[in-house]
């Protein structure tokens, strides 16, 4: 099990799934690949891109059967393409305070509190990608946390924004107005 640096333990490898999730992985390299697995019989650009990023990284690609994949997985939901990924570090809160701080231009948080549907919180993680969000903060404890389902649903975006888990949100907008954020 890996620890996150705010202290919060994750799954040890994540079994990421989808093509957009992978996609987004590969070409941000925010955290380790250790594999992929794409189905025989799936082909087409987005594969062939997957499997061109895959080598330019030197991550090992295995064709297997469409079967293998949802043995690996427990479920067919996986667009024809699997990887065993590290799981996602959330951001340290002290690593966005000090780049809001910086001065290096505006920035734009989203906080959220009592979002627990994944539907939802992948939706906001997607809008918050094509929007330029710089952070999403929200609390440790009753909150959605970060799973391959929400990867999934985000179409891949986690990789795009970077995510806070904080013990108080009430807190971090105090802190925030401190340091004149708004």
């Amino acid at each position: 099990v890996k620890k996150s640096h705010n202290g919060d333990r994750d799954m040890t490898d994540e079994k990421l799934y989808g093509i957009h999730p992978i996609l987004e992985a590969l070409q941000e390299e925010r955290r380790r690949i250790e594999k992929i697995f794409i189905s025989a019989p799936r082909r087409g650009a987005e594969m062939q891109r997957i499997i061109a990023l895959a080598a330019r990284r030197g991550i090992p690609v295995v064709m297997v059967e469409r079967t293998q994949l949802q043995q690996l997985l427990g479920h067919g939901a996986h667009q024809g393409v699997a990887a065993l990924v590290e799981p996602y570090v959330y951001t340290p809160w002290t690593d966005i305070v000090a780049h809001v701080t910086a001065g290096l231009g505006p920035h734009t948080l989203l906080v959220l509190d009592g979002v627990t549907d994944v539907g939802n919180f992948a939706a906001l993680i997607r809008s918050a990608a094509a929007f330029g969000v710089h952070a999403i903060v929200l609390p440790r404890h009753a909150a959605v946390t970060l799973t391959p389902v929400v990867a999934q649903r985000s179409a891949g975006a986690i990789e795009r924004v970077a995510i806070v888990r904080v013990v108080n949100v009430v807190r971090v907008l105090d802190e925030l107005k401190q340091h004149g954020f708004w």
